[in-house]
């Protein structure tokens, strides 16, 4: 079945296609001339489908609340991961193979919550199994888009036309996974690298205090929608955990407060792709939650507004996180291992999460030794901040209220682990923070 769009932007339904010259499929020649062709002789009949198409296109993408989320749901999600894993050369699934780095993501936050050995195992097989394999590039180093083939060796070359355009959703994923991987292999260049791009967006990508999509040859053009400002959010945040720098939370902070303005369903709960204010003349709003080969805005956006709301001490991001997660529970509990980025934020949701606020001096060898401890733990229900002990009034105070109080004991580094804001004894000694964790 085959659709288009009319002058006025009303899609039509066309008859299913007839073979074509090529392998039973139509040109691209072809096609428009039987377009133009219908469109003369069958215009009432083809404009008779535009209600039964826009009526397909809301259910689709309709929300549907009802399910029961809850610890078991990550258990079904663990286990129909299982069943889907190549145990001979990892991943999930045959031919082609992506990626699909959410699917391990979720592994490994199973992995920890409930001591799973072989969650943990299928992360480690993919990952080495790609890491030996064509889908690795060797010479220059990094992965291809995915595999043709089920044992990783024979990757997809094509170059996708957003590698060769600035476009601010992809490049808020490459801020975030320079920034964790700055947290991770200690590399403060790759966390200069994420800011200089943050920097770029916001002073060339962003008019009149508007996010934009697309930037190429000095031109910005097309007003950004759920997944610019989502993927943009998570680089930012990503970005603070890894310099602490608190302008980066300010500017996340904004973001969100201009997404629910533009994008949120005050109906049903989630948020469309669009914006009924800056992307005019559609015919429908989609709404997405699926996670392919990139996760959805709206699970990026549960993770969002969750860290920022504990990051933050603001409550009303937590219960928008919330009403995200009860409108789209139907279609989860449907078929949850769709959905892994969205459980990876339900597992964090469930918790026991935890607020660690470090005070100390800004470079100093104690303090260090604090987020010594934290780099070195996989933490994925922790959020953390630093107050710098130098500052009389530090930005961050005034973003999140609660750490205001908490300052330095006797001169030194010292740290407070929280759960909701109920925190623990501050220690100033890096091995009873280590235990504190646990």
């Amino acid at each position: 079945m085959r659709r288009a769009l009319t002058s006025a932007s009303t899609p039509i339904t066309l008859s299913p296609g007839t073979p074509g010259a090529r392998f039973g499929l139509v040109g691209l020649k072809d096609l428009i001339g039987r377009v133009s062709g219908a469109w003369k002789s069958r215009r009432p009949e083809l404009l008779s489908s535009t209600e039964r198409v826009l009526a397909a296109l809301g259910e689709a993408s309709e929300a549907r609340s009802g399910g029961k989320i809850s610890l078991i749901t990550l258990d079904q999600t663990a286990s129909e991961l299982a069943a889907q894993f190549d145990n001979e050369f990892g991943g999930f699934g045959s031919a082609p193979k992506f990626p699909t780095p959410h699917h391990l993501t979720f592994l490994l936050r199973q992995a920890r919550r409930k001591n799973d050995k072989k969650a943990l195992a299928m992360v480690e097989k993919t990952l080495q199994t790609m890491r030996r394999g064509g889908i690795f590039d060797h010479l220059g180093f990094g992965f291809h888009r995915y595999s043709t083939d089920r044992r990783w060796l024979v990757p997809h070359f094509e170059k996708m036309l957003y590698d060769q355009t600035l476009l601010a959703d992809w490049n808020g994923l490459m801020i975030a996974a320079l920034a964790r991987a700055a947290q991770a292999f200690a590399r403060p260049d790759y966390a200069e690298a994420a800011a200089a791009t943050a920097l770029y967006i916001r002073d060339k990508m962003t008019i009149k205090g508007r996010l934009h999509h697309r930037s190429a040859e000095g031109e910005v053009t097309i007003p950004a929608f759920l997944d610019d400002h989502a993927f943009l959010i998570w680089g930012l945040v990503e970005l603070y955990q890894a310099t602490f720098e608190a302008g980066h939370l300010s500017w996340a902070s904004t973001l969100s407060e201009d997404l629910i303005r533009g994008f949120w369903d005050e109906n049903n709960g989630g948020f469309f792709f669009t914006s009924p204010d800056l992307h005019k003349d559609l015919p429908s709003r989609r709404k997405e939650l699926y996670d392919g080969a990139l996760p959805s805005g709206n699970s990026v956006m549960t993770s969002n507004l969750l860290r920022l709301g504990r990051l933050l001490g603001r409550p009303e991001f937590e219960a928008r996180a919330g009403r995200l997660i009860d409108a789209f529970s139907g279609k989860i509990t449907q078929y949850p291992a769709a959905y892994t980025q969205f459980l990876c934020r339900l597992d964090f949701a469930l918790g026991p999460s935890r607020e660690v606020v470090i005070v100390g001096r800004t470079g100093a060898p104690d303090t260090l030794a604090m987020f010594d401890v934290l780099s070195k733990k996989f933490l994925p229900h922790a959020v953390v901040l630093f107050g710098p002990a130098e500052e009389r009034e530090p930005e961050i105070a005034k973003l999140a209220p609660f750490t205001a109080a908490m300052s330095s004991l006797g001169d030194r580094a010292t740290a407070y682990v929280c759960s909701n804001y109920r925190c623990e004894r501050p220690t100033t000694e890096p091995d009873e923070l280590r235990s504190l964790l646990i």
